[in-house]
């Protein structure tokens, strides 16, 4: 196990700060300044001869190789912004890692499993005002509405990546006596990993709790793990059942098979990203941008940028290289637990290593969870035999990691606060010919068309990644010179989307090809049903000449039984929105029947039992709307209130700049 400092009040403060950063990183506490990671730096430097070990493990030279290399990364990426985030929550792991290494276990786990008891009683007591709510809406489980769980604002399955993570922590570090309360802080923080109903998450636990059934010794303080573990998860299946059996059954509902079919389709993507890019990758933080090319343009899929699995997000983001230096960490990690198999840490680390790499191969959060990367760390340190420290060669190695370390964090400093601008190659540009698109719209001055065509050029050729900027190239120039050649050719690349669509049937029209213009903008409707509401498309709708036929292609694609609830919502929208209210009723029906969680069909659905005089019906529909809408925390019922928001003409390029904004921070 790792040795204590000579020092007490040195091995004391070191408890301190790895329990203050298990606590901000747990909870996702906001730390623009990085004091969490500057206050590891200081303590590390207190004693910068134990820093470095003396004699280094494969593990300790491993962890050193993939510090190095998300480093490294920031001349190799695509994109320096999110590699940087990802390189200083990297950083702090490391130092964390050093930390624990010279850190008295029993002191590190108290503050540790302090922390985490802290944030899985925050989970549990946010779960039941979350569960409260959305049955008091009438929905007879919460498990379709997950998404709107996210207590301390954290993503489900990275809550659970952490939260597991940290009970092995706990469960390793712990000394002989007074273990008690250790086990159950491990069991709270299970029941917060269970309350997350993932799939992955579940399978986790079952891998991690039948190797620590076999691993752990002796027989009393293995039955103590086991029991405490498995009434923890047994109590929230009791308290939830029907949320279990939905998670347990793993693909019975639509929600569940989307969500497969979707980590397939990324895995595939990911294998076409890494084949065009396959030795450095494209930086940490840039698996959606990588996959942009290779994934199917759809307005109406929902936007992820968390990798399906571990496998996938490595290789593209990291790269051959990063597949390599992982694999070597693996290796050293793999030897040393069989090596001290016999050991407690050991066996607790081998268990829970076990699971959450079953749970990072059904959906990767590793590098985006500061949390589940700062447990890892302590984890590896804890599996490791004594550290012993000593002479000079090490106390220059110690100063060399505080430098480079204390570097890192002063260019994220520089970063964020805005003194040194960090940007992928055309970021610039783009974010200008953002900004003279949208006041030409206001103000119709076709100047800022030509300042759009300059720097949205400019962006496109220096983006190749991306095809957000090609797209709004082609777009600014039909509208500069009429010529409507590109824009076509983006459409009939990306057929699904609605943008893209009602630009080109603009075109087409101005072309007088009303044919085509029809098949467009029929397209972009069934794609945004809320377009009808458009004032160029319910003209049209109006006209004699074309309105029925537009109306006629609109719904000439009815969805089958096997279509998804959203095919059929949207469509359910378009037959209320041209009065066709019975048969759009049964369709709305048939889609919430499916997925409840959809809000606008609760919307439309109190719309039409309010114009039957069906007051209860109404009501019912308008609970369930403003919650699915307002979040399952919200108290606010306010009768009266304009909910127009939710019918409101969705804006050209929304999709588009939101999704620009999570991959380049603007």
């Amino acid at each position: 196990m790792p040795v204590a400092g000579g020092n007490k009040a040195v091995t004391a403060a070191a408890a301190v700060a790895l329990a203050l950063a298990a606590g901000v990183a747990l909870m996702q506490v906001r730390d623009p300044w990085l004091l969490v990671p500057w206050m590891l730096v200081a303590v590390l430097a207190v004693q910068p001869g134990q820093i470095v070990p003396r004699k280094v493990t494969w593990t300790d030279g491993a962890m050193g190789a993939v510090w190095v290399w998300s480093l490294a990364q920031m001349a190799l990426t695509v994109n320096p912004l999110p590699t940087l985030f990802m390189a200083l929550m990297q950083t702090a792991a490391m130092a964390a890692y050093l930390l624990a290494r010279r850190t008295r276990p029993g002191a590190l786990t108290a503050g540790v499993a302090a922390a985490g008891t802290v944030a899985a009683l925050i989970v549990a007591g946010s779960f039941v005002v979350f569960r409260r709510n959305v049955l008091a809406a009438g929905f007879g489980s919460v498990y379709d509405f997950r998404f709107l769980f996210h207590p301390m604002h954290i993503h489900c399955n990275m809550l659970a990546s952490a939260m597991l993570a940290c009970s092995g922590v706990v469960l390793a570090g712990m000394p002989e006596k007074r273990r008690g309360w250790r086990i159950a802080a491990a069991a709270l923080m299970w029941m917060a990993v269970a309350l997350t109903f993932s799939r992955g998450a579940w399978l986790a636990m079952a891998v991690t709790w039948v190797g620590l059934m076999v691993g752990v010794r002796p027989l009393r303080l293995k039955l103590g793990i086991g029991v405490a573990l498995l009434v923890a998860v047994l109590v929230v299946a009791a308290a939830c059942p029907a949320e279990t059996r939905t998670a347990l059954s793993m693909a019975s509902t639509q929600s569940q098979q989307l969500s497969a079919r979707a980590r397939l389709d990324g895995a595939s993507a990911s294998a076409g990203a890494f084949a065009a890019r396959p030795l450095q990758g494209y930086g940490p933080g840039n698996y959606s941008l990588a996959v942009d090319r290779f994934t199917p343009d759809d307005s109406s899929a929902a936007y992820s940028s968390i990798p399906p699995n571990a496998i996938s997000a490595l290789a593209v983001e990291q790269g051959s290289a990063g597949l390599l230096i992982w694999g070597v960490l693996a290796v050293a990690v793999a030897a040393t637990l069989w090596r001290f198999r016999r050991r407690r840490a050991s066996a607790v680390g081998a268990a829970v290593i076990a699971g959450l790499c079953v749970k990072e191969m059904t959906q990767c959060s590793l590098w985006s969870s500061s949390g589940t990367m700062l447990m890892m760390a302590l984890l590896l340190a804890l599996i490791q035999p004594q550290a012993h420290y000593g002479g000079r060669r090490w106390r220059r190695a110690g100063y060399a990691v505080l430098v480079v370390t204390a570097a890192t964090l002063v260019t994220g400093l520089a970063v964020r606060s805005g003194l040194l601008p960090l940007h992928a190659p055309g970021t610039e540009q783009l974010h200008r010919g953002i900004g003279a698109l949208t006041c030409y719209h206001a103000d119709g001055n076709r100047a800022h068309l030509d300042t759009a065509d300059v720097v949205l050029d400019r962006a496109a050729r220096q983006m190749p990644y991306d095809r957000i900027p090609a797209q709004m190239h082609a777009a600014d120039r039909w509208l500069r010179t009429g010529d409507p050649a590109a824009l076509l050719g983006a459409a009939a690349r990306s057929p699904r989307n609605h943008t893209l669509r009602f630009l080109a049937a603009r075109a087409c029209f101005a072309g007088s090809d009303t044919a085509a213009a029809i098949e467009h903008l029929a397209a972009a409707v069934r794609l945004a049903p809320r377009l009808t509401g458009d004032g160029f498309v319910d003209s049209l709708l109006r006209t004699r000449s074309v309105g029925q036929v537009l109306r006629d292609s609109i719904l000439a694609r009815a969805p089958g039984p096997e279509a998804s609830a959203g095919e059929k919502a949207r469509y359910g929208f378009l037959l209320h929105r041209f009065g066709m209210l019975p048969q759009a009723e049964a369709m709305l029906r048939e889609a919430i029947a499916v997925m409840p969680s959809l809000s606008t069909p609760w919307r439309l659905l109190g719309e039409m039992a309010e114009a039957r005089h069906d007051s209860v019906a109404a009501r019912d529909c308008r609970k369930r709307y403003e919650v699915i809408t307002r979040g399952a925390f919200s108290a606010q019922s306010d009768s009266a209130s304009d909910l127009s928001a939710e019918m409101a003409i969705p804006a050209l390029w929304t999709r588009e700049k939101a999704i620009l904004a999570s991959r380049y921070g603007f």
